[in-house]
């Protein structure tokens, strides 16, 4: 949806109150997918320091794509500024999709219901638990 809101701000004549609303709701739900997914994949020992990495890059992006976007509507103008971010979203989707072949591939389940993530942690625990017991029957193994 940010792709068709940043399509409407450079391709229409449609007004950008319509295409801003758009971008508002898509951003808003990149927040509130992307931020708890650290979660998933990262241990709980290390999860500080992963958001605060993410918090960094978020930060970089922040400061450096304003510099980029000011010298592209000064260079180009304002189609070739959103031409820009339909570009970025468009890396951003391929990216996506490599991610979700990667986790289709990999079986690390990124992309698993609340229901068989529990499982998952469920038959993960039992096999710890019989691992544990086997250590203790056989200490020299």
């Amino acid at each position: 949806t940010a792709l068709l809101a940043h399509c409407l701000l450079a391709f229409t004549f449609l007004s950008p109150y319509v295409a801003m609303s758009i971008l508002g709701i898509s951003y808003s739900f990149v927040a509130c997918a992307l931020w708890p997914m650290v979660a998933l994949v990262v241990p709980f020992s290390q999860l500080g320091t992963a958001y605060g990495f993410m918090q960094s890059f978020q930060n970089l992006g922040l400061a450096v794509v304003p510099l980029i976007a000011g010298y592209i509507v000064d260079a180009k103008g304002y189609l070739w500024l959103e031409v820009f971010f339909c570009a970025c979203v468009c890396i951003t989707l391929i990216a996506t999709v490599l991610l979700y072949i990667i986790d289709l591939l990999r079986g690390t389940g990124l992309n698993l219901s609340r229901v068989e993530r529990t499982q998952r942690a469920k038959r993960a625990a039992a096999e710890d638990l019989r691992r544990g017991e086997e250590a203790v029957r056989n200490p020299e193994a």
